[in-house]
């Protein structure tokens, strides 16, 4: 018997068909809170405190959020929240086999 043989006889896994690879995609969720950056919208603290407390805007945080990877979904409005803003990203991560990729 030929070398090519003996080797297909035990069950070479080359001539196996691949296994399917594992593929999903898992959804990381971000939900942001933070204080409207606005003397006129902010009154349950002194005038000019939220401006030395807050460090930027609604709008800075997005961006920065946005280049860390997540997604903007969506400003949520919450009753009695008015001094606030809540905005929600997501983070889509594609799972393959053993490896792991953040989806771009």
């Amino acid at each position: 018997m030929n070398k090519s043989a003996n080797a297909h006889k035990r069950g070479d896994a080359r001539d196996l068909p691949s296994a399917p690879q594992l593929t999903f995609v898992s959804l990381v969720q971000l939900v942001v809170i933070d204080f409207v950056r606005s003397n006129e919208v902010h009154k349950s603290h002194p005038e000019g405190w939220i401006m030395v407390h807050v460090r930027a805007g609604q709008e800075v945080f997005k961006w920065e959020i946005e280049e860390a990877g997540f997604v903007y979904e969506q400003d949520l409005e919450v009753p009695g929240m008015a001094e606030n803003y809540v905005m929600v990203f997501t983070k889509p991560t594609v799972l393959c086999g053993e490896a792991e990729y953040e989806a771009k």
